[in-house]
């Protein structure tokens, strides 16, 4: 049986039910006894302050690393419409977010 197409989502609702999914995962993971290191950034910084930031998170040694924008600074930093996509754009550009990524293992 075919199903009506869904009406279209309210891009706000989708930032808030995302920042609601990575809260709540790392909720869990903290309840489960693992540490996570937490930030939030301007991601309007420049790459002296990134490389600042990025050891800043690391000094907290935590297996699980959680860094979020200030509200604001990725619409205003990127051409992205949204928070979300704009963040790919900036975190990508961080050299110890990319040596991070090329670390990790299965």
């Amino acid at each position: 049986m075919l199903r009506p197409p869904s009406p279209p989502v309210d891009p706000r609702r989708l930032r808030h039910l995302h920042r609601v999914g990575e809260n709540a995962i790392t909720a869990v993971i903290e309840a489960e006894g693992t540490k996570v290191g937490t930030a939030v950034w301007d991601a309007g910084s420049d790459a002296a302050q990134f490389a600042a930031d990025v050891r800043a998170l690391e000094k907290q040694k935590a297996p699980v690393n959680y860094a979020t924008f200030l509200t604001g600074t990725v619409t205003a930093t990127t051409d992205a419409l949204n928070a979300h996509t704009g963040t790919w754009q900036i975190a990508y550009s961080i050299p110890g977010i990319r040596e991070w990524l090329m670390k990790q293992s299965l």
